[in-house]
């Protein structure tokens, strides 16, 4: 009976150890749930914030939450020469170290594997004395840049669902720098347009204000010229009327001098006469054709 006891003792204990096991799991679950539910409300933040380092700085608080790391930084691609250029380091007093680490990878070939990879990539630091996570910063369609944390304890006892979490959190980070990076060129290309129908509204301001201007100097000069013509005419209709009041008396005691003196004259003086008359008569078209 004893033995029949102690088994059933031991089988409690066990499904009891088993329970707090499950509820502990449960527990963790749950508020992992709850924090990545959070992580909606940092994508409403950055909708305010296109900066790349406060993205980083919200993906640290996030990831911090989730497992205790002792240096976290984030290495973001320069565009368009494709360089890896640390953005985020923290704390800062590890930024040689990160740097040291991350050239060491490099050379490894661990940097580029980790950049083919949609999971963590667990990694020992040159000196063996801790382990390093590189996790590529990507979306479906870029890479915007690499995560590299320094773990604090034995990664290897890190739950998969953890590691999977640092996934959702690096790739949420990927898509919102894609967002400000689209933002922001969207956001030049409608500066760009402004900049360029100012300048066209301008350039047509300005030749629409030569045009007037054109129009009313060619007004003005209109103008003069037809008040010059009424002048030119006025002037000669007075000047013809001046002209053929003396011609008249030409012309009519010329016609005198020939009814009344003819006989008396002799060849040569009535030859005066006819090209006197010729001459007012071609004076006298000049003056019709002038009006």
């Amino acid at each position: 009976m004893d033995k029949f006891e102690d088994m059933g003792v031991d089988s409690m204990e066990k499904i009891k150890s088993r329970v707090d096991y499950l509820e502990k799991t449960n527990s963790w679950y749950f508020i992992a749930l709850e924090r990545l539910a959070s992580l909606w409300d940092m994508d409403k933040d950055v909708k305010l914030y296109r900066d790349p380092k406060f993205l980083f700085a919200n993906a640290r608080k996030h990831l911090q939450q989730f497992m205790k790391f002792r240096t976290l930084a984030f290495y973001l691609v320069e565009e368009p020469n494709n360089q890896f250029l640390l953005e985020d380091c923290y704390p800062e007093s590890d930024r040689g170290f990160v740097e040291k680490e991350v050239l060491y990878q490099i050379e490894q070939g661990n940097f580029a594997w980790a950049l083919r990879q949609s999971r963590p990539l667990v990694v020992p630091d040159q000196n063996s004395d801790s382990e390093l996570i590189l996790h590529r910063v990507a979306t479906k369609s870029r890479v915007a840049g690499m995560f590299v944390g320094r773990f604090e304890g034995d990664v290897h006892k890190v739950l998969v669902e953890q590691l999977n979490l640092i996934s959702i959190i690096l790739s949420n980070t990927a898509y919102a720098i894609e967002n400000g990076s689209l933002f922001k060129h969207v956001q030049n290309q409608n500066l760009n347009l402004e900049k360029t129908v100012k300048e066209r509204t301008q350039t047509l301001e300005n030749q629409a204000r030569q045009l007037k201007n054109e129009i009313a100097e060619r007004t003005k000069i209109e103008e003069e010229l037809k008040r010059s013509n009424q002048d030119l005419q006025d002037f000669a209709s007075i000047a013809s009327h001046d002209l053929q009041e003396p011609l008249r008396k030409v012309v009519m005691f010329g016609d005198r001098l020939k009814d009344q003196f003819s006989e008396a004259m002799n060849e040569k003086a009535l030859d005066f006469l006819v090209r006197m008359g010729n001459a007012a008569s071609r004076m006298q078209t000049l003056i019709d054709e002038l009006l």
